[in-house]
C-alpha cells in the first residue's frame, strides 16, 4: 500500500494509485511518499505506473514518475499475458503524442537509450512506430520519424510500419511514412 500523508487516501494499490490520479499535486505527493525502490513496482498485469500513465495519456504524471527515476525501458511482463509493451509503445498505440515526447525528452542526451526505446520490439516484434502506424496515429508517427525511428524495421510477419499502416487503411500515416521512404530512396 502507499504510505501517504493522512490527508490523502490512506491505502491504495501501489503503483495503480499513481497513474489513476489526475491531479498533478496529488501524484507528486504520492511519488514523494514512495520508497524509491517501489517506483517500478508492477501490478498483476505486469504494468508499471509509468506504463499506465502513458497508456491513459497523462504526460505530466509520466514526467513526475520519470523525475522519480521510473525506468522508461521496462516492458510489461509477457508471462502475465501482456504484449511486452514499453511506456512509449503504450502511448504510441493510443495516440498519446505528448507522452511519447515526454519519455523521449527525458532520456535526452542518452543517445543509446533513446535509440533503444525507438528500436525496442514487443512480443509480436512491433516497434512503437509499428503500433502508431497500425492504428493510424499520424501525429505519433510523425514524432517518431523526427526522432529517427527505423522506418524499415520488420515485424514478425516481415511487415514494416508502412505495410501495417497501408494494410489497415490509414492514409495520413501512410503519407507520413511514404514521404520518409522516398527521402531514403533518393539519398
Amino acid at each position: 500500500t502507499c504510505r501517504l500523508p493522512h490527508t490523502l487516501v490512506s491505502s491504495c494499490p501501489n503503483p495503480r494509485c499513481l497513474s489513476a490520479v489526475g491531479t498533478l499535486s496529488v501524484v507528486q505527493q504520492l511519488v514523494e511518499a514512495l520508497d524509491p525502490k517501489e517506483i517500478d513496482q508492477t501490478l498483476e498485469d505486469g504494468k508499471t505506473a509509468l506504463m499506465l500513465a502513458c497508456k491513459i495519456g497523462h504526460p505530466m504524471t509520466a514526467k513526475v514518475l520519470l523525475g522519480a527515476k521510473a525506468d522508461p525501458t521496462l516492458c510489461d511482463l509477457r508471462d502475465k499475458g501482456a504484449d511486452g509493451f514499453s511506456p512509449i509503445m503504450h502511448a504510441a498505440l493510443f495516440g498519446h503524442v505528448e507522452c511519447v515526447a515526454t519519455v523521449l525528452r527525458h532520456v535526452g542526451q542518452d543517445k543509446a537509450m533513446h535509440q533503444a526505446l525507438l528500436r525496442e520490439h514487443n512480443g509480436n516484434n512491433f516497434t512503437a512506430l509499428h503500433l502508431a502506424a497500425l492504428h493510424g496515429q499520424r501525429r505519433v508517427v510523425q514524432l517518431l520519424l523526427r526522432e529517427r525511428a527505423e522506418v524499415d524495421s520488420p515485424n514478425a510477419q516481415g511487415e514494416t510500419p508502412l505495410h501495417v499502416s497501408s494494410k489497415n487503411g490509414h492514409a495520413q500515416a501512410v503519407c507520413a511514412l511514404d514521404a520518409l521512404s522516398l527521402i531514403h530512396i533518393s539519398e
